[in-house]
């Protein structure tokens, strides 16, 4: 296993000793922050092929 942040073979970033390196730092405050946008609401539709217009059931 490579480490993303030092590069070295044989640990993981998390695991990593050596000091964080500033552009990952930047690009997952970048990440937390888009994850936050994404938590918005949002709607599903799907269309049966059928027809088109208006039912009305009553």
């Amino acid at each position: 296993v490579e480490c993303f942040n030092c590069h070295k073979m044989g640990h993981f970033a998390r695991e990593c000793r050596a000091p964080r390196n500033q552009e990952r730092v930047r690009i997952e405050s970048y990440r937390k922050g888009s994850k936050a946008e994404e938590k918005s609401s949002k709607a599903l539709m799907a269309i049966d092929g059928g027809r088109m217009g208006l039912e009305l059931h009553g």
